[in-house]
Formats: C-alpha cells, structure tokens, sequence
C-alpha cells in the first residue's frame, strides 16, 4: 500500500468529522465545530495521510501541537478498514521526522486507560507512562500521560554522526513530506551553522532548496558543499548549465540518438518530462531519464522538448517540492526511497582543508587585477599553507 501524508486543508473538515464518528466514543469526539477551529489554528498541526488507489484517498489523520521543546500527539485516527496495515506506524514516522527537523526533546501523548492495546503499542515504539490522570475525558474515564524521549542532537562529531552519509537541504525542514528515506533532513541554517558539517567530508548532500537562482540558498549549499569537500548533488557546475540551451544541447549530444528513439512515438511538437530521482513513470522513458539524470545529476528536474525535424531540448528546469502535482508525489515519494537506499554513490576526491578561499574571476575582463599565471600561484601558495 502506496501512503503519503500532506497538511490538512478546510476542504477535509467532512472527512475529519466522518473519522472522528467511526474512530472513538462519544467522550472522546471532537465537534465539527471543534475541528473546523483546529484547521485554521497556528498553534495545531492537522496532519492526513492518503492511501493511493487509482487515486488519493485520504484514510486518516494526526492532530499534533507543536511546543518549543516537544510535540503533543492530541489525535490519531485511521479508518477501521485500513487499521493494522501499518498505517498508524506510518503516521509515527513522520512524527520522527517532525521531532528531528525541530529538534525537540521528546513526543507526550494520552492514552485512555482502558485501551491497553493502544497503549501496549505505543510502548512498543518507545513510549513510557508517566502517570494516570483521572476523569479525563469524563467522570470515571481516565488517560495515561505516556512520553517518548528523544536524543539531542550531536554537537561533536561523534560515533554516532560519524554514520550519516545522506544529507538532505531544505529550506524549511517542516515542509518535507517525502517518507521513510535513507537520509537525515536539515535546514540551510542547520548546515551552514553547525559544525558537525564543516569537515565531514564522506557526508553526500542533496541539494533539495526551493531555488537555485544565483545568490539564493540553494546556490550557496552547493557552492559550500564543494568548499568543503562534500559531494553535493546539484554542484555548482549543473546549477550554471540549466541557465545556457547551448550548453544544455551540448551536452546532451551524446544521447542524441537515445533520445530520437525514446521519443518517436510522440506525436506532438512539445512534449515533457519530470525526472524524480533519476526516473521517470512515463512508460518507455526510463532509460532516457536515466541518461538525463547522469548528465545534469539533479534530485528533481523537468525537461521540455521540441520536435522540428528531430527533437531536441528547448529547456531544463529544476523542480521544487510545491512544483510536484498530488498525483505524481505517490510515485516521486516511491523513486526517492529507492534513490536514498542506494548503497553506492559516486564519492568525491577532494580533499579536506581546514580553510576555504574564494576568489571571483570574470574570464571576460579586458584588464584582470590577477591573470591565470598569478592566480595559479595563489593555489599553490593556498596548497602548501592547507588551504582550499
């Protein structure tokens, strides 16, 4: 069973109210009223997650507030059909992940008293009572506060961080929605700030921020990145060649006749591709947006193609997570677990300094203040003093 879970929306208030109906007890139910409130507020997280069936069908929902040092989980529902399919695991998940992003302390929940089942399966997962409140839904039904604590976040690079290999750079971590992938997901701030990144350079960083404009965020992690010595995906060097077609058809030269054979069974003139993760679920494209992958190694891209006599690229543009329809994020979501559980990954040769220098050229200036021969002897004076 394919699952995603996205933010809820007013338009599943109905939904929401049908859930709480089948889900829990009268002392339990939240009003229509209530629920339509805990939409619209800033101090609520209203979370659904959507089974895909020939379609999105939304099949329950996580309601969490969100605290300066912890999360509290106030809700979780799925509907009887989909109950013990692994769904509520799912929903504990991205909870994790929610916990991680904000570096919070630990998850409190309540449990009512008399459904041990519920309470042995949270156990299972981590969570401790921490003590019975009495009458807390009503007279004579009482909860058990439980707690999950967490481990903070390493300020060294210790054992432990000495295991990550995937990094994923988001802008806002809280916006990530892709689940169970191989990689621990962190903000621009996080990466730039914490000294944990500076000198690990077996780190691979995915470069997922909303933009790769010059300047921009994204523009800076992969430029930082490759200061650094750390494999990053899209480097500097793809970012620039999405902004020319001339570089873009000349590198694509080489698949040339791939792309030919791939695409003669289109019969319009415009035709495009999204590549998530270096695939594709346009049937009898994989190969293509395999090899379109390899040349412009991006996570997320979009490739528009024209037909004149043969076809040929018109132009290539990265994707963000807000650009990928409901629809296709089921599939993307599948792509990138699979992307993230690889074991092999091209590995960078640099090699780490304990400083990083800079120095902006602009190849077309007439009277350079530093021609190729004295910036040549700045990299060797920058090599013999450990500097990159």
């Amino acid at each position: 069973m394919s699952l995603s879970i996205r933010k809820a929306t007013s338009n599943d208030l109905l939904f929401l109210a049908h859930l709480e109906r089948l889900s829990f007890p009268d002392f339990q139910r939240n009003s229509k009223r209530s629920l339509a409130l805990s939409l619209k507020s800033s101090f609520q997280e209203v979370w659904i997650v959507e089974s895909f069936e020939n379609e999105l069908v939304p099949i329950g929902s996580m309601t969490v507030f969100p605290y300066k040092r912890s999360l509290r989980v106030y809700s979780v529902a799925v509907l009887p059909d989909y109950q013990d399919k692994g769904v509520g695991s799912f929903l504990l998940k991205h909870l994790d992940n929610l916990a991680l992003s904000r570096k919070v302390n630990s998850i409190t929940l309540e449990a009512h008293s008399k459904n041990l089942k519920l309470i042995s399966w949270y156990e299972k997962r981590g969570f401790k009572q921490v003590k019975k409140i009495s009458d807390y839904y009503k007279k004579g039904e009482d909860c058990i506060k439980m707690e999950c604590l967490l481990k903070s976040a390493p300020t060294s690079l210790d054992h432990e961080s000495q295991k990550i290999k995937n990094l994923i750079v988001v802008n806002q971590p809280r916006t990530w929605q892709f689940t169970d992938v191989n990689a621990k997901i962190i903000s621009v701030k996080e990466y730039i700030s914490n000294e944990l990144y500076h000198t690990n350079n077996t780190l691979r960083i995915f470069n997922l921020c909303s933009s790769y404009h010059y300047q921009s965020y994204g523009y800076y992690v992969s430029l930082l990145a490759s200061a650094r010595g750390q494999r990053v995906i899209p480097n500097v060097t793809t970012i620039r060649d999405f902004s020319s077609i001339g570089i873009i058809r000349s590198i694509s030269s080489e698949i040339n006749d791939l792309m030919q054979s791939s695409l003669k069974g289109i019969k319009e003139d415009h035709f495009s591709i999204n590549i998530y993760f270096g695939q594709t679920n346009i049937k009898g494209l994989k190969k293509i947006a395999l090899k379109l992958y390899q040349l412009f190694e991006t996570p997320l891209f979009k490739v528009n193609l024209i037909k004149d006599e043969n076809w040929m690229i018109k132009k290539i543009q990265p994707l963000n997570l807000n650009k990928i329809s409901e629809a296709e994020f089921i599939i993307a979501n599948e792509f990138a677990k699979k992307y993230f559980n690889k074991k092999r990954f091209n590995k960078t040769r640099l090699t780490s300094y304990k400083y990083d220098l800079a120095i902006l050229v602009n190849p077309m200036e007439a009277t350079p203040p530093s021609d190729q021969k004295a910036l040549n002897h700045f990299k060797q004076a920058a090599n013999k003093k450990g500097i990159y």
